[in-house]
This record gives C-alpha cells, structure tokens and sequence, in this order.
C-alpha cells in the first residue's frame, strides 16, 4: 500500500521548472516487488538491494538538496543531505549508500516527527508510533527518490504490511 504523501509543491509551483520529474532512483530487492525495507538499508544490510552497487545521482549538478516528506497526519518535514560523495573522489553515490542516507533520514522523521493539528479524521489510519494500529519504521519500504523540484527531493514510500 502507497504512503499517499502530498506532493512538495515549491512557492514559486506556478513557474514552470526544468527540475520536476527530471530524476527518479528506484530501489528494488533482487528478484522481488518494488520497494526495499527501510529498516535493511538503515543496517547496512544490501545483499538483497538489486543494484545497490550503481551510482546514482550522477546528473545532479548540485552538492546538497532538500529531503521532503509529507506523511499524511503530520507536519512538512525537511532534511538537507550531500548528493556527492564526499568520501573519497569527489562523484556520485552508490545505490546502496543513497538508500543509507535515505533510511537514516527517515528514521530520524520518525522520531521528531509532529502531529498536524488540521489534519483529517481519515490520517489516523498513517498515525506513527509503537502501538498495534500504529505505523513503525521496520513496516515501511522505499521505493523511489524523485525529484520534485529544485534542491527538493521527495520519497515514495510503501507500507510492507497491509
């Protein structure tokens, strides 16, 4: 099931940019539906990331975006993250390494995360937390990574249970 997030619209949304829906990363694990475990990449744990040694980002001309997420029920949340590797040469990342970043990031939404007080009955259903009706971290996949506009990227995220 898709997280329905709204979809990070800039302030200037009415320009017309060259940015929206120019890159997308996949994750996918070998052999399986889209989507990879947050809770896998979070632990270092790729064997079954398919592609996790390919760079990616590697058209991105910028050295740090925004991370954008809008889970229904809550606040906007942003988070800057390096779009290069700045380990060793200077280059894209790996797959496996962006969905790291990705996961590490996440999770640390989940922990700071804040209710939006003018959200709808129906978002109770997206409610995070540790309860038996609540959402966790180790129930989410990440599927995709898209651009969305400039500097900004958006995940797209699915639940792995039902």
């Amino acid at each position: 099931m898709v997280i329905p997030q709204r979809r990070y619209l800039p302030r200037n949304a009415s320009l017309p940019t060259p940015y929206r829906d120019k890159n997308s990363v996949q994750f996918k694990a070998n052999g399986h539906v889209e989507g990879f475990p947050l809770h896998l990449a979070f632990n270092h744990s790729f064997e079954s990331l398919a592609d996790s040694n390919l760079s990616v980002l590697e058209d991105v001309e910028s050295v740090s975006a925004s991370l954008r997420l809008e889970w229904p029920g809550y606040l906007g949340w942003r988070h800057h993250f390096d779009t290069k590797n700045w380990k060793t040469d200077r280059g894209p990342f790996m797959r496996r390494k962006l969905a790291h970043k990705l996961a590490t990031m996440i999770h640390t939404f989940f922990q700071e995360c804040k209710v939006d007080e003018q959200s709808s009955a129906e978002d109770v259903i997206w409610r995070l937390g540790g309860g038996p009706n609540e959402i966790k971290f180790e129930d989410v996949l990440l599927v995709a990574l898209h651009n969305v506009s400039a500097g900004s990227w958006q995940p797209e995220l699915r639940l792995l249970r039902h």
